[in-house]
């Protein structure tokens, strides 16, 4: 199984899923629930990786349409379905429809230990003001906003950290970390 790690380290740790997920992700009407959500999601749904015929789910229960995907996802899903005997425990085929649905991935709990969920925080944040520089201070409100409301239901234990994004001096080790250094000026480190 030490192989197929490997392979799939990038469902928790790749740039572009990062991405992918932040730009696939469905927003509500106000934006401060939907980065509340978004980052919710990020720091306390288990991993749990399922493929159907449109769809891949790395976080419970959120689906992703991987019709507009990265290379990486595709390439990462055509693995996950072509060796759906070897990294999933349910399969699910319906051939009158040819739809699918492969779920209980026997590297879950691998992928669980591996994802650093306060890495993906700072890098959403970095994303979102990058994508906004004429909006950045609004983008930053609306960034901040949520941070101080979110709580992590347990404590991270990754294994593998992700680089650090340029706005942030130093590694968070709680929300409070990445809400006061959100706090900092910052906006040449995002923007240069």
């Amino acid at each position: 199984m030490h192989t197929i790690n490997i392979s799939m380290n990038a469902l928790v740790s790749h740039p572009d899923i990062i991405r992918w997920i932040l730009w696939s992700w469905k927003n509500e009407s106000k934006w401060y629930r939907s980065v509340y959500n978004l980052f919710d999601m990020i720091l306390n749904k288990p991993i749990d990786i399922c493929i159907t015929n449109s769809t891949l789910t790395i976080f419970e229960n959120e689906p992703i349409d991987i019709s507009s995907c990265p290379i990486i996802v595709k390439k990462i899903y055509f693995e996950l379905k072509t060796k759906k005997e070897i990294y999933f425990d349910s399969i699910n085929t319906n051939n009158v429809f040819r739809n699918f649905n492969y779920n209980k991935c026997k590297l879950n709990v691998i992928l669980e230990q591996k994802i650093d969920r306060l890495g993906w925080i700072t890098w959403c944040i970095w994303w979102f003001l990058k994508s906004q520089p004429t909006r950045f201070f609004l983008m930053k409100d609306i960034i901040t906003a949520p941070l101080i409301n979110i709580k992590m239901k347990h404590k991270s234990s990754c294994t593998e950290c992700l680089p650090m994004p340029p706005w942030i001096k130093k590694r968070p080790n709680d929300i409070k970390t990445i809400y006061t250094s959100l706090q900092q000026t910052i906006y040449y480190e995002c923007l240069n």
